[in-house]
C-alpha cells in the first residue's frame, strides 16, 4: 500500500478506489473471502448498525463501493433565475393537497422487487423516445434510506423517505436510481420532509454519482440538478428538482450530502492500521 499513497501517508485515489472494492469492505469487518458468498448470509455477521442501520429492515445489498474525494473547488451554492416563481406555482398548485398522490408504485423497500430487464440494443426503441422507461429505485443498502418511490407521470416520481429512528426526522436522503436515459428531464419530488426552511431555496443542489462516470473517468459525487426548490405541500415540506443523466442505463446515487456510513468508517480505521507512517501512534480495540 505504500506506493499507492503520497507523502504523509495520505490515501490516494487509486487506493481508496482499491479498498472499497468488494474484498475490501468485506475485510474490513472481518467477513469470510472465500468465494461464492451471499451477502444476506453475510450481513447477519454484521454489527447491528451496519446491518439495519438506522432503520428496522433487512439489507439486502453490500455497501455502494464509491470513490471517496474531496470537491476540487469550493461549492458555490447561487439561487437559480426564476426559482422564486416555480416555488410559488407549486405552493399555490399544491395547497390543497393533504398528502401523497396515486400513481404506479415502482418501488418499496418492504417487499420484494425486480430489476427491470434490460435490453440487448443500444439503441432507444421508438416508443422510449415517446416515453421512457420506468427508474428504478433502490435503497436497501447501508445508509439507504428510502421508503417508496410512486411514478405520477411519464418522467415525474414522488418519493417518500424513511424518518431517522426514534427522532422522526427526515432531512437527508439517500438511495441509488437506475434505468434511466440520458438528456430525458426527469423531475424528482421528496415529498415528506419536516424542516419549514432549507438551503435549497438558496442554491443548494442534490449530489449525483454516475457509476459510468465512475468506472471510465474517476469522476465521484457531484452538485446535480436545476429547478431545484423547497416548498410546504400539506403538511409536510417537499424538495423538487429536475435532474438529466449523462448515459443510458447508468447506475447512479443520489444523496443529500457525501454519504460516510459505518463501512466508510471501518475502512478508514483500517487504513491507519495499515499505514506504516501512522500505525506507531494508532490503537484499535473493541470497547
Amino acid at each position: 500500500m505504500e506506493g499507492d499513497k503520497k507523502e504523509g501517508g495520505e490515501i490516494t485515489l487509486e487506493a481508496s478506489i482499491a479498498m472499497r472494492a468488494e474484498c475490501g469492505w468485506r475485510k474490513a469487518l472481518k467477513l469470510p473471502d472465500d468465494p461464492p458468498w451471499k451477502f444476506s448470509e453475510d450481513v447477519k455477521k454484521l454489527p447491528e448498525t451496519a446491518k439495519q442501520g438506522i432503520f428496522k429492515r433487512p439489507l439486502i445489498h453490500p455497501p455502494p463501493c464509491h470513490i471517496q474525494t474531496t470537491p476540487s473547488c469550493k461549492e458555490i451554492a447561487e439561487q437559480e433565475p426564476g426559482a422564486s416563481e416555480i416555488k410559488k406555482r407549486l405552493e399555490d398548485r399544491f395547497k390543497d393537497e393533504s398528502g401523497y398522490r396515486d400513481g404506479e408504485v415502482v418501488f418499496d423497500d418492504t417487499s420484494t422487487f425486480v430489476w427491470p430487464p434490460e435490453s440487448n440494443s443500444r439503441s432507444r426503441s421508438a416508443q422510449e423516445e415517446r416515453v421512457p422507461p420506468p427508474l428504478f429505485f433502490e435503497s436497501r443498502f447501508e445508509g439507504g434510506n428510502l421508503r417508496k418511490a410512486v411514478r405520477v407521470g411519464t418522467r415525474e416520481y414522488d418519493l417518500i423517505l424513511r424518518p431517522d429512528k426514534d427522532s422522526g426526522h427526515v432531512q437527508w436522503y439517500y438511495f441509488m436510481v437506475a434505468n434511466v436515459r440520458k438528456n430525458v428531464s426527469y423531475v424528482i419530488n421528496i415529498v415528506n420532509f419536516v424542516k419549514n426552511k432549507s438551503l435549497y431555496n438558496q442554491g443548494l443542489k442534490p449530489l449525483l454519482y454516475s457509476t459510468k462516470d465512475a468506472d471510465r473517468k474517476k469522476i465521484g459525487w457531484k452538485r446535480a440538478g436545476s429547478r431545484c426548490v423547497y416548498y410546504s405541500r400539506g403538511n409536510r415540506y417537499t424538495l423538487t428538482f429536475t435532474i438529466e443523466f449523462d448515459h443510458d442505463r447508468d447506475v447512479c446515487f443520489l444523496a443529500h450530502c457525501y454519504p460516510y456510513v459505518y463501512t466508510d468508517l471501518q475502512l478508514f480505521l483500517s487504513s491507519l492500521e495499515n499505514d506504516v507512517s501512522r500505525k506507531k501512534t494508532v490503537l484499535r480495540k473493541e470497547l
